[in-house]
């Protein structure tokens, strides 16, 4: 059995321009799944939303691939997407790239910025680290106000051979934020989810720090943002109410992808884990 994991984050907070960061996702893949020899050329691809205004696109920088105008925030400048464990041996071809994103979306009447960067890594196989970018500058939530609280996007890449002779591709979760929902009223929010491989995708919570679920916790260890009527599925559909209006909330959550069609999903530890792939952050608002 082959699993690979995705966690995001989905955020919901009041103060609506008070902070920059909005979330993202960071996932790899091989550019071919059936390379053979060492290394192996592997892209790395970085997805991250701004809040429209500190962090600047326009319309002529989307048409010309710019970068990012990070404004204020300089640390963008030189930021990097580290090796946060396993780090030596098995991560001996990483070269952590940059951070700072080529422009690639902007809406006024959101209020977002979007960018994404893709970096070329020679890696060897079976590499085994978790990569990511952490900072501060979330949205305050409704019992976290603190405004040097870190968010924490990773990718655990595995470079493995699976039972097929191809190298893995990370399965993608295709929301994006913010997604407004209406006060008192229950919404089902589906979580659209691809694999290139075919393998079977499920969901679950985020546990602990390795997948980035002490940032905002859902399970164990306490509940510091959500609704307490949220639930999701394994089939990767959220159902939530929105209780107060303009608040915002965080949820991170785990996509399992399966090599094996009959393998049986589980919400604990997966000791045959072969890659969390992304942490990708979402944000819920409701606003009506």
């Amino acid at each position: 059995m082959l699993v690979t994991l995705i966690s995001f984050v989905i955020l919901f907070t009041y103060q609506v321009a008070a902070f920059h960061f909005l979330g993202g996702t960071i996932t790899w893949r091989p550019e071919n799944i059936s390379a053979s020899g060492n290394p192996v050329k592997i892209i790395i691809i970085q997805t991250y939303s701004w809040t429209d205004g500190r962090i600047v696109c326009t319309p002529t920088a989307i048409a010309n691939s710019n970068l990012i105008n990070y404004r204020t925030y300089s640390t963008l400048a030189t930021d990097t997407l580290k090796c946060l464990s396993n780090c030596g041996s098995t991560s001996s071809g990483y070269i952590p790239p940059l951070i700072r994103p080529i422009c690639t979306d902007q809406s006024t009447l959101v209020g977002t910025v979007v960018g994404q960067r893709s970096d070329i890594e020679w890696l060897y196989l079976n590499d085994n680290f978790t990569v990511g970018y952490t900072d501060n500058g979330w949205r305050p939530l409704p019992t976290i106000t603190d405004a040097t609280y870190q968010w924490c996007l990773s990718t655990n890449i595995n470079l493995y051979l699976r039972t097929d002779g191809y190298y893995n591709t990370a399965p993608v979760a295709t929301v994006m934020s913010p997604i407004n929902i209406p006060q008192n009223v229950p919404q089902t929010i589906p979580i659209p989810v691809s694999d290139a491989n075919g393998d079977n995708v499920r969901c679950r919570w985020s546990e602990g720090a390795t997948e980035c679920g002490l940032v905002f916790p859902t399970v164990g260890g306490g509940n510091y943002s959500l609704p307490s009527n949220i639930t999701l599925s394994s089939d990767c559909i959220i159902v939530v109410t929105g209780d107060i209006i303009d608040n915002w909330y965080a949820i991170t959550v785990m996509i399992a992808e399966f090599e094996n069609r009959k393998s049986q999903f589980h919400t604990g530890n997966h000791t045959q884990v072969m890659n969390m792939t992304s942490v990708d952050s979402r944000f819920l608002d409701p606003k009506y």
